[in-house]
């Protein structure tokens, strides 16, 4: 049975229900208060700007949280995993940046980056990037979107195998480091 907002008063509801607890839950992925409620918002406004397309076929709560989840992933990989990754890179092998050719292979390392990513399913992404730009351990994903360890294990190695191929370029030009951190996670 699928279910769709009708009036202003309904989704008032939803909105007043739902709010802080979406807040809550998103402010883990992406670590700001003021991104977390934006990210939650702008979830709202799409759905009430899409309420006459949006057939609903789980409940509510279950289609804000996967959207939630989703709007907060995208905003991660849109906003900072590149950059983050770039980031932990020089902290991790400090190298002048001074130079054409350091900014070309980070801009190429960069892209491998995004391509693997954008290789992934939707769900094979999001439990990727909150197990290695989250920090979450698979229990914790599992927890969060409301699905087995198992489905978690099984997407990570998918993952993590894209990711081996996406960056095996990157392996002869010295850039070990952002091999082993996507691979096997934080080095802190």
């Amino acid at each position: 049975m699928s279910q769709k907002i009708c009036t202003e008063f309904e989704f008032n509801e939803l909105f007043n229900l739902y709010y802080e607890e979406l807040c809550r839950i998103v402010l883990p992925v992406v670590k700001d208060v003021d991104v977390a409620q934006d990210v939650v918002q702008d979830v709202f406004v799409k759905m009430w700007v899409r309420r006459n397309e949006i057939e609903v076929n789980t409940t509510f709560k279950a289609y804000l949280y996967k959207a939630v989840v989703f709007r907060a992933l995208d905003h991660l990989r849109k906003q900072k995993n590149a950059h983050k990754a770039v980031d932990e890179l020089k902290f991790i092998n400090p190298r002048s940046h001074n130079n054409v050719e350091a900014f070309v292979e980070e801009k190429e390392l960069t892209d491998a980056i995004n391509s693997g990513l954008d290789k992934m399913s939707e769900n094979m992404r999001m439990i990727f990037q909150l197990s290695r730009f989250s920090g979450l351990k698979n229990r914790e994903i599992a927890e969060q979107l409301d699905i087995s360890i198992k489905t978690v294990e099984s997407n990570m190695g998918k993952a993590l195998k894209l990711m081996h191929e996406h960056l095996k370029p990157f392996l002869k030009t010295g850039a070990n480091t952002i091999m082993f951190w996507l691979l096997y996670g934080y080095l802190k």
